[in-house]
This record gives structure tokens, sequence and C-alpha cells, in this order.
């Protein structure tokens, strides 16, 4: 069964020739067909990347989600009514375990306008954020050129970070391109309007006490947690297991050396025994090398 991005896909592809045969304004026909995205239909997608793609797709939620975070005089101007999701992701494979995305088309005072939400769903916020949001940007305007190469304008994007920490470190970073340039005062002031000046939207979830928030953002920042958690127990088993076979192999080699010397010098005193018992690995290998030379027990030991 085709998926529903796959259908919306396959359906933007028959819009133009659709909208010729209708004799439809051009403006029209393309807000009725979602922007022409085949990335997303081709690559498979990480569990929770789909997850957090579900949970903020609601159409019942995302409308008062975006509604509470988008500053007032922008969300005054939205036509939510006309709010439809795209079947786009920008954030690449290998990325979707920290970051999701979705791409909501819309009308801004009447003219088409598209809403980009990225969610980050990491303990330790990305710096270069800025620069990796105008990134995305730039991938949906060049998206949105070639479906239409005839296009002379661009649409406006309203680019929204959430930051959601589940350990509730709040964002630090800067939201701006420009400040993450590094040269000092003085020649910031003078490059003025040259350097990048884009900023996005921040809604830091660690800011705003859990209870308060709407159902889809609650969602997203617990279900963060407990992949957190789930993943942070899968690396401490790991590691357990991994002490575990070093502890064992460590005994094993310890009783070996203690038989090898008894065999060499006689019986053991239960003090060398005990340094043995509780040497490292690393240090059981020197002294199972030094038997075979030593003369005395003594020796084994470097004394």
């Amino acid at each position: 069964m085709q998926s529903s991005s796959a259908q919306l896909i396959s359906a933007s592809s028959a819009c133009p020739r659709a909208c010729r045969a209708r004799r439809s304004p051009k403006r029209l026909c393309r807000f009725s067909c979602p922007l022409r995205c085949p990335d997303m239909a081709d690559s498979p997608s990480n569990p929770h990347d789909a997850y957090f793609r579900h949970v903020l797709a609601r159409p019942a939620d995302i409308a008062g989600e975006l509604r509470a975070v988008l500053p007032t005089e922008i969300a005054a101007r939205i036509d939510w009514g006309m709010l439809a999701l795209q079947p786009c992701s920008f954030v690449s494979q290998h990325l979707r375990s920290r970051y999701s995305d979705l791409l909501f088309r819309t009308r801004l005072d009447g003219q088409e306008a598209f809403v980009y939400l990225l969610v980050e769903h990491q303990s330790r916020p990305d710096r270069m954020m800025p620069l990796r949001m105008m990134e995305y940007l730039v991938a949906i305007w060049n998206r949105y050129i070639r479906d239409d190469p005839d296009e002379k304008m661009l649409p406006a994007i309203i680019p929204l970070v959430v930051h959601a920490s589940p350990e509730g470190r709040p964002w630090l970073h800067p939201t701006e391109l420009s400040e993450l340039v590094d040269i000092d005062p003085a020649t910031r002031a003078a490059l003025g309007d040259h350097l990048p000046r884009f900023r996005f939207l921040l809604d830091d979830l660690t800011a705003v006490d859990l209870p308060t928030l709407g159902p889809a953002a609650k969602e997203v920042i617990m279900t963060t947690a407990e992949r957190l958690r789930a993943e942070g127990e899968a690396r401490g088993r790991a590691e357990g297991e991994a002490r575990g076979r070093a502890e064992g192999e460590a005994r094993g080699r310890a009783e070996t050396l203690i038989e090898q010397l008894s065999l060499k010098f006689g019986e053991v005193p239960s003090q060398a025994a005990d340094t043995i018992r509780s040497g490292e690995l690393s240090q059981l290998r020197t002294w199972a090398a030094r038997v075979i030379t030593a003369t005395s027990i003594e020796e084994v030991f470097g004394e």
C-alpha cells in the first residue's frame, strides 16, 4: 500500500498538467499541490523521527501549538485554515535520531508562505543551529524554485526551533547566524548589513513548566526523555558486560599466575597472592612474562 507521503508526491507530479487542463491561475494551482520532495519517500525513516513526525503532524494539535509559540503579530497574519503539511524532510538520514522537521504550507497576509519546524531532541544543544537552519531554508527555497523555474520571487519561511532537552538543559547558544561569525565588535560594526542577519524563533521547552505545555509539546519532551533514558540504559548494559568480561579474564589470569609461581618457587605467600588477585589485567600480563626469567617471586613483581 502506498504511503501518504508517496501519494502526495505522486499527486504533486500531476498538478502542473491538471492546472494547464483547467487553466487555473498558477499561484492558486500550486498552492493546492504539495511541494515535491521525493527524498522523503525514498529514504527509510528513523523510528524516533517517524514518531515525532506523527506526534507533531496531528492537525488538531499543531495549529494550537504554533499559535502558542509564534509571536502574536506573526500568528495573527497566518491563515490557519490553510495550514497543510508537506511531504518533505530536509534533515539528513544520519541526523534523524537527533532532529525531526516538519514543513507546513500556509498563507501569510494572503501570500504563499511556509512554516518550518525543527525539533531538537537531544541532550546537548547544537551551537551551530543558526547555520543548520539557514541551510534547511535554502534547501526549501531551492526545492520551491525547482518546482517552478519561472518563479521570480521566494515565499516567506517562518523558522522555528523547538529545544526539547529531557535533562532540562536550557538553550544558551546564539539564535542569529551573525553571532557565530568570529570577529571583534569594531569589525562587526564596520561590516554592518554585510553580515548575515538571519535569526530563527526558539521555543525552549526547558524554560516552561511541563503542566503548562500543550499536548503535542508535552508528548515531545516526555518521549525524548524516554528515548535518551533507554539509550543510557543500553550503554550501561554494554559497559557492564565489557567490564564483566575484563574482570573475568583478570581473575583467570591471576589464578594461572599463582599456579605458575607455585610450580616454580613453591608455596606463594598470601600477600603475593593478594597482590596478584587485585592486579589490573595489563599488570598481570607483565608479571606473567617475567615468570620465565625470574629467579625469585620478588623479581616477578619488579622488586
